[in-house]
This record gives C-alpha cells, structure tokens and sequence, in this order.
C-alpha cells in the first residue's frame, strides 16, 4: 500500500523510470486506493484481537523441547515467545505465525518450508534455527537468542563508526550472506536493527523473515510494511516477489554507507519522500560527505538497478 501512495499522490509519475520499470500510467484510482486501506484496517482489527488472546494463551505451552516462558514484541507475520529450551537450560525465541496467515494451507506450508532452509544454514553469523514444527493450528521454529545489542541500537548512540570497525562488522555480515545465498536463500529485510553485535563484536543475521513466501496476493501490505524504507531494494517496493540476492546486495550497500557516513543514504520528510528518493536513487555520494572514502568503495555501494550489483560479496571487502 505504500506503492499505492506514489500512484495516488505523485500524478506527474508516468513517464517516471523506478529502477528499470518505466511507469506508463497512473493503474490506481484513488477511491480504490481508500477501499483498500478500509478493508487492511479492519482486517488489522480483528487480527489484533485474535492474536492477543493466541499470545497468552501460548505463555507456558511447550513446543518440542522448548517452553515458551513469556511475550516479546511480534513482527508483522509471526508472534515472538521468549522460551526455554529444555535439554539445553539455555534461552531461545520461538516464532509463531499469525492465525490469519496460518489458516491459508499453502502459506502455512511456505513458512515451514522456508524455515527448514534456513535451519540448514550453520554458521556464525546467522542466528541457528534449531526446530521447525506444525502442532495443531500452530505452525513455528525455534531460533538462537542471540545476546547482545543491535546494530540500530548502537549507530544510534555513536553516529558513524570508525572505517575499520565498519568493515569488520560489514566482513561478518558478509559471510553470513555468503551462507545463506550458498543454499540459494536471502535475507530479504537487511537492516541494522537485525544485525546483533554479540560476545566478542560478533555480529549475527537474525529476524530473517519469513515475508518472500507469504506475501502474495491481498498480503503484500505485510511485506511492505515490515521493510525499512532506508535500506530496501527500490525493486522490492513494486513487487515483494523481486526479493532476491541482488536486494541484499543493495541493503549491504546501504548499511555499510549508513555505519561510514553516520546517516542513511535515504532521507526525506516523510515515508513516501524517503521512499521515491530510494527509489529514484537520489542520495549523496559517500565520497562527498567523507572524503577518506575509496573511488572504488564509493562506486559500487549503491545501485537502483538490481543488473550491476555485483553479486560477489567476497570483492567488496577488497573495496573497503
């Protein structure tokens, strides 16, 4: 619905290139534009009770070999449980899908799924799945706790980072990508909030979400709404299927500029200014505001088009 803004509130757009799409014609009408918006607030409603209930009612129930020992604050498709895992006393979150989205068989069947990829994933870098289950109506996985603060957290507090502390973060964030896009798998939402700085600066992948599979159709509210505007691919914004390696790609590049320069390539004064500047690929260059910036670093962080990312994420260390 975000999109649906642009169209609705930007008409001189037509003509406009968006990455490699050409927009022809304004496809919205505005009060289609309002049905829409009606219609996702009352299903928010409802869903807002129905969960509620679900989220305590979860509280002290086991999953497998873990108990779910309190709420923590839910994502756009799943509810998140502090947990206990039993065999190991040791904590872990386990993610519960939303009612609303679980009663559809297929998507159901997609979460589990793509879980199941990523639990084959073993690596530092990447939070460890460790159980993926259908009980009943509930369909969930196990995840590490990963301790530590996030990445958001801590630019937050310092602004820019020192360049060798930001490419030794962006190092790690790096091999854990290379994990994943091994197993043909993305992360899909790489931002600082979902990177952890753990024990020893380990810097861990988590939250990786289960959004690519689920929206599709009258969902795809939910993959937007759970993006950050900042760091999202701009081809991502017109269609949440065009998630893939090379909007990764562009999120590593917008996260390595945001921890170098001490803000985010993408600003505006609202969402849909941030998100056509994102979009249009209108940002500073790096080496403008930091001079100490490589011409080849400063080349190839951001792309608007997904063709010239490069999909190698073992050269950008080199550029760095």
């Amino acid at each position: 619905h975000k999109a649906l803004k642009i169209f609705k509130s930007k008409p001189s757009l037509p003509g406009t290139m968006l990455g490699d799409v050409l927009v022809e014609e304004k496809l919205i009408s505005e009060k289609h534009f309002r049905n829409v918006l009606e219609k996702k607030a009352i299903l928010e409603r409802q869903s807002d009770t129905e969960n509620l209930t679900l989220a305590d009612q979860l509280v002290g129930r086991s999953f497998g070999k873990v108990k779910v020992v309190s709420k923590l604050p839910p994502d756009t498709f799943c509810w998140n449980f502090r947990a206990l895992r039993l065999d190991k006393q040791s904590e872990a979150v386990v993610r519960v899908l939303k009612p609303e989205l679980a009663r559809d068989e297929a998507k159901a069947r997609r979460f589990l799924e793509r879980a199941a990829r990523i639990a084959k994933v073993k690596h530092q870098c990447v939070a460890a799945i460790y159980d993926v289950r259908r009980e009943e109506e509930y369909h969930a996985f196990t995840e590490e706790l990963v301790e530590g603060t996030t990445l958001g957290r801590k630019l937050n507090e310092e602004g820019s980072l020192p360049p060798r502390h930001a490419v030794r973060i962006t190092l790690q964030v790096i091999q854990g990508l290379n994990a994943l896009h091994e197993r043909g798998l993305f992360h899909g939402n790489l931002t600082p909030d979902n990177i952890i700085i753990g024990a020893r600066d380990r810097a861990v992948l988590v939250n990786i979400p289960a959004g690519p599979g689920l929206s599709t159709g009258g969902d795809a509210w939910r993959w937007l709404e759970s993006l950050s505007l900042g760091f999202c691919a701009p081809e991502v914004f017109l269609d949440p299927i065009n998630a893939s390696v090379r909007s990764d790609m562009f999120s590593l590049g917008a996260l390595l500029y945001r921890m170098l320069i001490g803000i985010g390539p993408h600003v505006g004064d609202d969402e849909l200014e941030l998100m056509l500047n994102n979009m249009l690929g209108r940002h500073p260059a790096p080496k403008d505001i930091a001079p100490v910036i490589s011409d080849r670093l400063n080349s190839c962080l951001l792309y608007t088009s997904p063709s010239p990312r490069d999909l190698s994420t073992s050269r950008m260390p080199s550029s760095a």
